[in-house]
């Protein structure tokens, strides 16, 4: 049997290092947030928007390419989700219908039609009792000056069909301006592991 030369080895050492390599990053977000309501319901699944800012900048450094450590400051604009929580082998889709953003500054953002109305499985999650079906608009939203902004309302009608039956509901639900602060720790070995099992995070409710 051939071994391997020492050459080859010296160059997949990078490689090898970079995939086990794990660290943190300190990360700033202009966010906005639900308030301790109840989530909405439909035919069983809790549904809420959620606005990812998709601005702002990032750094990162490696160190030895063993410990990464970097930071990120996230701002407007914003992506628009809708998102779905139902139960596994219950809920099979969600359908947004109508969706209106009802900006602090009096605007109204209407997502034009052609950007609804398609069915959205609800699909496995790192929780095996889970299932999550997610909404994301083909656009973003501006939501001007972060600070001093009030909340953002959000008026969805949602169908959730579960069971072989569909149940179509219009409800609204705010969101409220708040910067967070968060340190994240990770590793890129883990990130490529969930990303080949095809399975999505638990998208947070606030």
């Amino acid at each position: 049997m051939k071994s391997f030369r020492p050459s080859l080895l010296f160059a997949l050492s990078p490689l090898v290092f970079l995939l086990t390599s794990c660290g943190h990053v300190w990360s700033t977000s202009e966010d906005f947030v639900r308030s301790d309501t109840p989530l909405a319901q439909v035919n069983g699944a809790e549904i809420f928007p959620r606005l990812v800012p998709i601005g702002g900048d990032v750094g990162l450094s490696l160190n030895a390419m063993v410990y990464f450590a970097g930071s990120e400051h996230a701002a407007g604009p914003y992506e628009i989700f809708v998102v779905a929580r139902g139960k596994t082998d219950v809920h099979e889709t969600l359908t947004i219908r109508e969706l209106r953003i009802h900006a602090p500054y009096g605007a109204t953002e209407v997502i034009p039609y052609s950007m609804l109305g398609n069915p959205i499985e609800f699909r496995k999650t790192t929780d095996p009792a889970i299932t999550q079906a997610t909404y994301k608009a083909d656009l973003a939203w501006d939501a001007g000056e972060f600070e001093g902004s009030g909340a953002v309302e959000f008026e969805i009608e949602a169908s959730v069909a579960a069971n072989g039956r569909t149940q179509t509901r219009t409800f609204r639900s705010k969101l409220h301006p708040q910067v967070r602060k968060d340190r994240k720790f990770g590793s890129i070995t883990g990130e490529l592991w969930r990303a080949a099992r095809g399975q999505k995070e638990l998208i947070p409710t606030r």
